[in-house]
């Protein structure tokens, strides 16, 4: 695409997700045979004139109904950031705001986390984990859910809402932890990852704003993120596993918001945790406050995970 490779693979077919930022593009597909000779398409000019997350191919995982596992974990450790944690996991039903029989899935069941923020900077993390080593070669991720906030969550009680994806990957140099990190500051109203910046990673801003959430009604929000080689496209060996997996990246892809999607299209990079890490997949809510002596609640609904 433009002169740059963006999908490679070594089996006899091709079918990719790649992701482009909207303009105009020229585009070809080479092919090589068992004897090292190639062959390229002509080249086509298409014009990108928006964004859309994926439809994952037949193949494709998913793993459903995270919002009402109970594998769901209050991290309150000082670690976590802010100047302190007090995250708890409330009681789903609700009778009023919101009416949870009314919530999209219909099956009565989800979570609602809870802050009651006792400094200015409360900031408490719920995180679901623990299906590794099963998708250990899943490099494509589509993250769907929907959350509420109520109306007594003002806007000016929350420093941030954040929403990561995350996956540690055994390879050949170790474990390497994805952290698929995004957020939205409420006081700048700008979406935020989690990026490469001044010589490690940090929250950056992605150039999309507003991103502030109305109260009182639900959202549905749908990530893709990729697993990709430091140039930034993904590279598939015949047989992907620890040894030949090379796509030690993370790309950031795109955002749906109530139906709205934005490109995204960022470039990180994994770390190496300490040896003694495990494998896992998994994804996490986290609420900072703004204000102390406020709560801050938000109900998650429907949340599902695709790999492939």
């Amino acid at each position: 695409m433009d002169g740059q490779n963006v999908y490679q693979n070594y089996v006899p077919f091709l079918d990719a997700w790649v992701v482009l930022k909207p303009g105009s593009h020229s585009l070809y597909v080479k092919a090589w045979d068992s004897s090292g000779s190639a062959l390229p398409t002509q080249t086509y000019q298409v014009d990108v004139s928006g964004a859309a997350p994926p439809v994952p191919p037949a193949t494709a995982t998913r793993i459903v109904e995270l919002d009402s596992s109970t594998n769901w974990v209050v991290d309150n450790n000082p670690n976590v950031g802010g100047e302190c944690n007090d995250g708890s996991i409330g009681t789903w039903q609700n009778a009023s705001d919101p009416n949870t029989s009314n919530a999209p899935d219909y099956n009565s069941t989800g979570k609602h986390f809870v802050v009651h923020s006792k400094c200015q900077y409360d900031d408490s993390l719920f995180f679901n984990e623990g299906w590794e080593p099963v998708y250990a070669g899943a490099t494509n991720y589509l993250w769907d859910y929907w959350f509420y906030m109520p109306v007594s969550t003002k806007n000016s009680y929350v420093q941030a809402l954040e929403f990561d994806m995350f996956q540690a990957v055994k390879m050949n140099d170790g474990v390497h932890e994805f952290m698929f990190g995004t957020e939205c500051v409420y006081g700048t109203n700008q979406w935020q990852n989690w990026l490469p910046e001044n010589g490690g990673l940090h929250w950056v801003n992605v150039g999309l704003s507003p991103c502030q959430f109305s109260t009182g009604t639900w959202h549905h929000v749908t990530y893709f993120f990729q697993r990709v080689t430091s140039s930034g496209y993904q590279v598939i060996p015949a047989t992907l596993g620890s040894s030949t997996d090379n796509n030690k990246s993370l790309r950031f892809g795109t955002i749906t918001v109530d139906g709205q999607t934005m490109y995204l299209g960022g470039l990180g990079y994994s770390t190496i945790p300490n040896p003694a890490w495990g494998t896992t997949l998994g994804v996490q809510h986290q609420l900072d406050s703004a204000v102390s002596g406020v709560t801050i609640e938000q109900y998650a609904d429907n949340e599902t995970l695709t790999v492939w």
